[in-house]
């Protein structure tokens, strides 16, 4: 595996908490660690392989992605769950 793939920023309080939570989530992706966040119970092997192939290749995407577009997208996702364009 690559060294050194991302650079997560550190957690400054709250100013910066919705990138570095991305961040993290990516980098425990790309680690093939985000189960141990994520795992639901009972789940078959097949659905966790289809998951992880998933996630892995979001979170692949998702490092081609700026801080600013990181914001963006998260607006975007949140309009779009309260039924706004």
């Amino acid at each position: 595996m690559e060294t050194n793939m991302l650079s997560i920023e550190k957690l400054d309080e709250r100013k910066n908490y919705a990138v570095w939570k991305t961040q993290m989530k990516f980098y425990l992706i790309h680690e093939e660690l985000w189960d141990l966040v994520e795992k639901a119970p009972g789940e078959s092997e097949a659905a966790i392989t289809d998951r992880k192939r998933d996630a892995k290749a979001l979170s692949r995407l998702d490092y081609l992605f700026n801080h600013s577009a990181l914001y963006i997208r998260k607006t975007l996702k949140l309009l779009k769950l309260h039924g706004r364009p």
